[in-house]
C-alpha cells in the first residue's frame, strides 16, 4: 500500500470516527461562516403555504404577492467541528422519508399557534380597525386552512443539537401573527422536541 492510498484510507477512518461523512447530501452545502453551512433544495412540507397579511399591532392589511416559490434553504449548525455530519443526514433523511406525518406535526402546532393569535386578535381588535373589511372574508380563520395563508416555511436549520444519531430540525416560519419575529418549531425526528 502506498503512501497516498494510506492517507487516503486514514482520512476516511477520521472522518467515520468524528461523524463525517462525504455523500451527495454533504456535498450540495456550502460554507456561510464558522459552523453555518447553507444549501437551497426543494421546501419538503408545507409547499403550498404562503403568508399573505400582516395582521401584527403596526400591521397592515395588504395582501403580499406571492412568489411562487418552490425552494428555500436548508441549514446545518454544527458544534465545534464546522462540517456536515451523518447526524445531519439523519434528521434530513427522516424528514424525507416521513413528511406527511412531519407535515401532521407542524400542521397542529401552527393551528395552536394560529388560534392564539385569533383569539388575542379578537379579544383586542376594535371594531372599526382599517382595512379589516378588505380582509376578513379572505381567510376562513376559524379552518385549518388559514394556516395556508398565515405561515410559510421559509427554512430549516438542522442542529447543533443532537439526540441519539439524529440532529434536531429547527423549521423557521413567516407568520403573519408575528412578522418582525415569525416561528419556530423544533423537532426530533416526528416529535416536538421541548
Amino acid at each position: 500500500m502506498n503512501m497516498e492510498t494510506t492517507m487516503a484510507s486514514l482520512g476516511q477512518r477520521c472522518r467515520y470516527a468524528f461523524g463525517f461523512r462525504m455523500s451527495t447530501f454533504a456535498d450540495s452545502f456550502q460554507q456561510e461562516s464558522h459552523g453555518y453551512w447553507r444549501s437551497i433544495t426543494e421546501r419538503p412540507v408545507l409547499q403550498e403555504s404562503r403568508a399573505r397579511f400582516d395582521l401584527s399591532v403596526y400591521g397592515c392589511w395588504e395582501e403580499d404577492e406571492e412568489d411562487g416559490e418552490s425552494t428555500f434553504e436548508l441549514f446545518v449548525q454544527s458544534l465545534g467541528n464546522g462540517a456536515v455530519s451523518m447526524h445531519h443526514e439523519a434528521a434530513w433523511d427522516h424528514l424525507i422519508a416521513n413528511r406527511e406525518r412531519i407535515e401532521q406535526v407542524l400542521r397542529a402546532e401552527l393551528m395552536r399557534h394560529h388560534k392564539l393569535g385569533w383569539s388575542g386578535f379578537q379579544r383586542d381588535r376594535d371594531d372599526d380597525v382599517e382595512g379589516w373589511e378588505d380582509v376578513q372574508d379572505l381567510v376562513d380563520w376559524e379552518s385549518e386552512s388559514a394556516i395556508d395563508k398565515l405561515y410559510t416555511l421559509t427554512s430549516i436549520t438542522l442542529g447543533p443539537e443532537v439526540r441519539d444519531d439524529c440532529a434536531i430540525a429547527r423549521f423557521h416560519f413567516h407568520s403573519s401573527w408575528d412578522t418582525e419575529h415569525g416561528l419556530d418549531i423544533s423537532l426530533w425526528r416526528s416529535d416536538i422536541a421541548e
